[in-house]
């Protein structure tokens, strides 16, 4: 006769969606849970202080199948809590950036309640 075997380890984590494009996500990141993807992008513009610009309407849809506006998805990343002073970065500058990062989010916020 065959027994169940029952599997031991840790408990499966409820999977949820990523707070900037929707694809399916487990764990939190700077602050905000999403998906491995959206991390990396964040991680690489902090890390490289780099910003983006959307070239549309600053409406671009940021959804699971259609991430083409990185300027857009920075803001998305923004509006959505992530926290760029969670990444250790070294540089003498990375004040500075932070400030265009804060006054960004806020620009964001702002045409978001017009």
């Amino acid at each position: 006769m065959e027994t169940l075997k029952k599997s031991v380890g840790r408990p499966k984590r409820p999977l949820s969606n990523c707070k900037v494009c929707g694809r399916p996500s487990l764990y939190c990141y700077y602050g905000v849970k999403c998906c491995e993807s959206c991390k990396q992008f964040f991680h690489r513009v902090v890390a490289k202080q780099t910003l983006f610009n959307c070239f549309g309407r600053k409406k671009c849809r940021i959804e699971e199948n259609w991430i083409r506006c990185r300027g857009c998805r920075l803001d998305k990343c923004l509006l959505v809590g992530m926290d760029p002073t969670k990444i250790n970065v070294v540089n003498d500058r990375f004040g500075h950036f932070l400030t265009i990062l804060e006054l960004r989010r806020r620009n964001v916020l702002e045409r978001i309640v017009k």
